[in-house]
C-alpha cells in the first residue's frame, strides 16, 4: 500500500484517528456484548420484589411455599420454585415484601440479618413439580418434633 499522505504529521495524525476508530469501535463492541450478557443474567435471576405465592402450606412451625417469579423468564419451571423455610408461621410470611430463594448464609449480627419485610434464607428448595412439592411437605414433616 502506498501512503499518500503529504506529511508525516499528517501520516502520525491519520494513524493517531484510525487507531482511535479501531479503538471505539472495539469498545462499543465489547459494551454491546457486555449488555446482552446482563440481560441474560437478569433473566435467569428472580427479582425478589416481583413474586406470586401459588401455594403455602405450614407443617409444625415450618413452612413450604411454591412461589412463582415472573421476572425469571430463563429460570428452570418458569420461575417457579419450592421453597422450605423453618420457623416461620404464615402470619410472619404474610408480611414479606421480598423473597429471594437463593440460599445465604445466616446473618452474623443484627445489622444484617432480614428485615420483617424480607424472607430468610430458605432452609431447602425443591424442583417445581408434583414430586418436588410432595418431597417438601416430606422434609418439613421429617424436621417437626
Amino acid at each position: 500500500m502506498v501512503c499518500r499522505c503529504s506529511s508525516p504529521a499528517e501520516h502520525e495524525r491519520r494513524a493517531a484517528d484510525s487507531a482511535a476508530q479501531s479503538h471505539r469501535y472495539e469498545q462499543e463492541s465489547k459494551d454491546t456484548k457486555i449488555r446482552k450478557l446482563e440481560a441474560e443474567i437478569l433473566s435467569m435471576t428472580p427479582d425478589p420484589t416481583k413474586y406470586e405465592i401459588l401455594e403455602a402450606e405450614p407443617v409444625g412451625d415450618w413452612l413450604v411455599m411454591k412461589v412463582k417469579f415472573p421476572s425469571c423468564t430463563k429460570c428452570e419451571f418458569e420461575g417457579t420454585k419450592i421453597l422450605v423455610f423453618a420457623h416461620i408461621s404464615p402470619l410472619t410470611a404474610l408480611k414479606w415484601r421480598e423473597i429471594d430463594p437463593h440460599f445465604r448464609r445466616p446473618p452474623r449480627d443484627a445489622m444484617s440479618a432480614p428485615k420483617p419485610h424480607q424472607a430468610p434464607s430458605p432452609t431447602a428448595r425443591f424442583p417445581a413439580t408434583k414430586e418436588g412439592w410432595d418431597d417438601a411437605l416430606a422434609y418439613a414433616r421429617s424436621k417437626v418434633r
